[in-house]
C-alpha cells in the first residue's frame, strides 16, 4: 500500500529545534540527524503496523543513531507524524502532547 505523509505542526518544529542544536555543536552531526529522522520515516511507511500501539492507538519508531523517537498514527492510507521526542525527556509531558493531536 502507498502511504502518504503529514507531519503536525510540533513534529516539525521539535525536528528542526533539534537541528539547529546540533548544528550549533557540528553541521555534519545535523545533517546525520536529519537523514535518521528521514530513514525512520521510510521505515514506518515500508511496514507502519510494525510497532506496536504504544498509547492512544499511537506507535512510534527510533532513530538509530540518535535519541529520538518519531511517535505517529496511521488512518487508512495516512501516517501522522505527531512528534520527533527526545528519549530524556519526560514520558509524562509525552502523553500531553500526544493527548492534544
Amino acid at each position: 500500500m502507498n502511504y502518504s505523509v503529514v507531519f503536525r505542526s510540533v513534529a516539525e518544529r521539535q525536528w528542526a529545534e533539534a537541528y539547529d542544536r546540533y548544528r550549533r555543536v557540528n553541521p555534519q552531526i545535523a545533517i546525520q540527524f536529519s537523514n535518521e529522522v528521514i530513514a525512520a520515516i521510510e521505515r514506518i511507511r515500508q511496514d507502519p503496523l510494525m510497532p506496536r500501539e504504544e498509547f492512544l492507538g499511537f506507535r512510534s519508531v527510533g532513530l538509530k543513531r540518535f535519541p529520538y523517537r518519531a511517535y505517529y498514527k496511521l488512518k487508512e492510507s495516512r501516517i501522522s507524524i505527531s512528534l520527533i521526542w527526545h528519549s530524556k525527556r519526560s514520558p509524562r509531558t509525552m502523553k500531553r502532547f500526544l493527548r492534544r493531536g
